[in-house]
C-alpha cells in the first residue's frame, strides 16, 4: 500500500513513536496506559500502515498492541474504499462514513461485532481481515439530498459511539424565543400524574390559532424550534404545541411505568385487547388534555382548531384517534407509522384531514404510510402522502411536521373560502 501522508504529519508521527520507545525503560507504562485510540486517530490521514505493522513487537504491552491494531484497521479503510483517508468523514473516534455515488459506506472501529440503528439499520456488518474494523454499505437513493441519524451498539446492545448525524444543516441546535412550560396532569384511569409540556409562541407573534397535540411530547423542544421558525418566516399561522410525554419522561415519580413496552401498549391499537393502557390513554387525551387546553391554557381547542400528531408508534395512535374521534380532532399528522390504520367501517366526516408521511430510507414504515393514506382516502378524508429524504428520526419528522401543518392550514382555508 502506498503511503498517503505529508512530511509534517510523518514528523509528528515519528516523534510519537520515539517518545513511546524511549519511555519503555523508565515510566513508559504509565504513559502508555493513558493513551487511547483517539491519540492514534489524529494520524488517520497520515499513518504509515507498513510501519504500524513493523513497530509491533513482543516488548509492546497488550494495551498498546490494541491501539496499533486499531490504527492498522484505519489504514485498511484506504484499501477498501480505493481512496485516501482524507475523503472519510469522521463523525466521532469510532465511526466514519464515505459517500460514493449512491453508495454510503459506514466504518466502525470495534473489538466485537457492532450493530447500526435506526435510520440506517444493519445487524450484519462485515469484519475486515480479522481487524478491529467493521464495514456496512448502503445503496441510498438521492444520497446527496439525504439526512439521517444513527447509533452504533456493541453485541451487548450498549452504545459505543456518539450519535452520528449525516446531512449538512438538518440537525440544527434547537434554540427558541418562545416559552416551553412543564405541567403535571392527573391521569385518573391509571392513577398517575403525567408530564405535559406546552410551547407558547413569543409575545411579538400573534396569538395561536391552532393547537397541535404532540405525542412523545418530550420531543417538543425539536419540533417547537422548527414550528417557531416557520411562523416567524410567515410560512405558518401562529401555532401552540402541547406535548404529552412518553417513555422515561412520562409518569411523574413512577419509574416502573417508563419502559418502551409501556409506550407501545399506550400507542399501538393492536395491544388494546390484551392491555388497558391504550384505551386509558385515549381517554386521557380526549377527556383530560383537550378540555384542559381550552379551559386552563386558553388555547384553541375547538375540533377544527385541533391537530393530533405523532411519529412511529405515536403515528399509529394519531391515525386511530382521527379514525375513531374525528369529533375531537379534525386533522392528524401521521409520521412513519409502524403499522397501517385499520380499514374504516364507514365514511369519515367530509372535512377530516389526514397528512401522512414517511422517510425514503425506512421502507417498512413507508409501506405502512402508503396503506394508511389509502385507507383515509377511501373513507372520504382529504389526505396526502409526503415522502421525505430521510430515515426513521427527527430530521424526517420535524420537516414532515411543517409540511403537515402547511397542508392542513391550506385545506382548512380552502374549505372556509367555499
Amino acid at each position: 500500500m502506498k503511503r498517503m501522508f505529508q512530511p509534517g504529519a510523518r514528523l509528528v508521527f515519528n516523534i510519537l513513536i520515539c517518545a513511546l520507545c524511549v519511555g519503555f525503560g523508565l515510566s513508559a507504562r504509565a504513559e502508555i496506559t493513558e493513551m487511547t485510540f483517539a491519540d492514534v486517530l489524529q494520524f488517520n490521514s497520515s499513518t504509515p500502515c507498513e510501519r504500524v505493522d513493523s513497530e509491533i513487537n513482543d516488548a509492546f504491552p497488550a494495551s498498546l498492541k490494541t491501539i496499533w491494531r486499531d490504527a492498522r484497521a484505519i489504514c485498511q479503510i484506504e484499501a477498501l474504499s480505493d481512496t485516501n483517508l482524507d475523503s472519510l468523514n469522521w463523525h466521532n473516534p469510532r465511526v466514519a462514513t464515505l459517500a460514493s455515488g449512491s453508495d454510503l459506506h459506514v466504518f466502525v472501529v470495534s473489538n466485537d461485532a457492532p450493530t447500526i440503528c435506526c435510520s440506517l439499520w444493519s445487524e450484519s456488518l462485515q469484519q475486515v481481515d480479522g481487524l478491529a474494523l467493521w464495514r456496512a454499505s448502503f445503496r441510498v437513493q438521492d444520497l446527496e439530498k439525504a439526512w439521517f441519524a444513527f447509533d452504533v451498539h456493541n453485541s451487548d446492545d450498549e452504545k459505543i459511539a456518539d450519535t452520528v448525524f449525516y446531512g449538512d444543516g438538518k440537525f440544527a441546535r434547537p434554540q427558541i424565543e418562545g416559552v416551553i412550560r412543564r405541567f403535571t396532569l392527573a391521569d385518573a384511569r391509571n392513577d398517575q400524574f403525567r408530564q405535559v409540556f406546552v410551547y407558547h409562541t413569543p409575545e411579538d407573534l400573534p396569538a395561536p390559532v391552532r393547537t397541535v397535540l404532540l405525542l412523545d411530547g418530550e420531543s417538543i423542544f425539536d419540533f417547537a424550534f422548527h414550528i417557531e421558525k416557520a411562523i416567524s418566516a410567515g410560512e405558518l399561522s401562529s401555532t401552540a404545541v402541547i406535548g404529552i410525554s412518553s417513555g422515561p419522561f412520562a409518569i411523574e415519580g413512577n419509574s416502573e411505568a417508563t419502559s418502551n413496552e409501556t409506550r407501545s401498549q399506550e400507542y399501538r391499537p393492536a395491544t388494546r385487547d390484551e392491555f388497558p393502557l391504550f384505551d386509558n390513554h385515549v381517554e386521557f387525551v380526549t377527556k383530560t388534555v383537550v378540555p384542559w387546553a381550552g379551559s386552563y391554557l386558553s388555547l384553541p381547542s375547538r375540533r377544527e382548531d385541533m391537530t393530533i400528531a405523532g411519529f412511529s408508534n405515536g403515528a399509529q395512535f394519531s391515525a386511530w384517534i382521527l379514525k375513531e374521534h374525528s369529533d375531537v380532532f379534525q386533522s392528524a399528522i401521521i409520521m412513519s407509522p409502524g403499522e397501517s390504520v385499520a380499514k374504516m367501517s364507514g365514511l369519515l366526516p367530509a372535512d377530516v384531514i389526514a397528512f401522512v408521511s414517511a422517510g425514503l430510507y425506512e421502507p417498512p414504515f413507508l409501506a405502512a404510510a402508503r396503506a394508511t393514506q389509502t385507507r383515509f382516502e377511501d373513507a372520504g378524508a382529504t389526505t396526502t402522502l409526503q415522502i421525505v429524504n430521510a430515515g426513521h428520526d427527527k430530521a424526517n419528522w420535524t420537516e414532515a411536521m411543517i409540511e403537515g401543518l402547511s397542508f392542513i392550514e391550506k385545506q382548512t382555508s380552502d374549505t372556509q373560502d367555499r
